[in-house]
């Protein structure tokens, strides 16, 4: 085991887009049933004490009509039941880029009393780093009341050599799924599932609700009306079987920028070794007709 000083942060850029899909164009029912491409990319920076992970993805996806809804379009609303019904819609997509990870001499604690003292003979190579490229394939099903995704991270499996350790990156499977219950014209309540497992590894379990009010809509002709001002909020709460507990509050604010916090408390026997992560996501929305939106996030452990 290599001892480090320090906790860690976790940065995250991304931006995505969507093509061939005009605002305007979709609300026309004649055109809903019409398929579009997205495109965007990301970037991460995971450090945890002496050990760092920086990663570079480039994504695609295809949205296309699974059902087509047998309601009437009609008006423009905020939430379900007063929006445009859009049927049953699937997405298929993909990421694919180039991991690098790295340990830092600097930073862990007495190295050369341990290099020197012969507790870790790998230790003499250590500020080297390896890269490796890295993908995920997903598919997501959606509607206007439910929806169920599936998702393998690092699809390549691949083989890692680092600090003279060879060792292979194990796939990780998620499945997840959720439905949104309309309480009023204006607040949503919407519970979810996310399993995410491994071989070898015990299955993580998330038990995840969120509330929202949302007093924005737009009418039929696209205009925007408000109820006093213009307000989009969010609380929300996750239990992770037998690991964890976190909650987070958010909103939009001005329909372009969005701000979130969330902690995160460990409840298992590593809870008394750490205080808890902190992550704060700032985002910014170009509102139609252009669809690129970019977001940028941070949190502490």
């Amino acid at each position: 085991c290599l001892l480090s000083r320090g906790l860690g942060d976790v940065y995250k850029r991304q931006a995505h887009t969507a093509l061939g899909h005009d605002h305007e164009y979709y609300k026309d029912p004649r055109h809903e049933h019409k398929a579009f491409h997205g495109v965007g990319g990301f970037v991460t920076s995971d450090q945890l004490g002496a050990f760092s992970s920086n990663s570079v993805y480039g994504s695609y996806s295809y949205n296309m009509l699974l059902v087509k809804s047998k309601k009437s379009t009609g008006q423009m609303y905020g939430f379900n039941g007063k929006e445009k019904h859009i049927g049953v819609r699937m997405i298929v997509g993909a990421h694919l880029g180039a991991v690098n990870q790295r340990i830092d001499r600097d930073r862990l604690i007495d190295y050369l009393q341990l290099t020197e003292q012969g507790y870790d003979p790998h230790l003499t190579d250590v500020g080297k780093s390896a890269w490796s490229p890295d993908g995920s394939l997903g598919t997501w099903i959606y509607s206007n009341s439910y929806y169920l995704g599936v998702a393998v991270r690092r699809l390549l499996a691949n083989n890692v050599k680092l600090q003279g350790i060879d060792y292979q990156l194990s796939r990780h499977y998620n499945v997840m799924g959720g439905y949104k219950f309309m309480m009023s014209d204006f607040i949503l309540f919407e519970p979810s599932l996310n399993v995410k497992f491994e071989s070898g590894a015990i299955p993580s379990v998330d038990l995840n609700a969120l509330l929202v009010y949302d007093n924005t809509y737009t009418n039929s002709h696209g205009s925007a009306h408000h109820k006093n001002k213009d307000m989009h909020v969010y609380v929300g709460g996750t239990y992770r079987y037998g690991a964890a507990v976190a909650f987070l509050i958010g909103g939009v604010i001005e329909r372009k920028y969005e701000l979130t916090y969330s902690f995160d408390l460990t409840t298992n026997k590593l809870g008394p070794y750490q205080k808890g992560t902190h992550e704060v996501t700032i985002g910014y929305r170009i509102l139609p007709g252009s669809h690129f939106k970019t977001a940028e996030g941070h949190h502490h452990r």
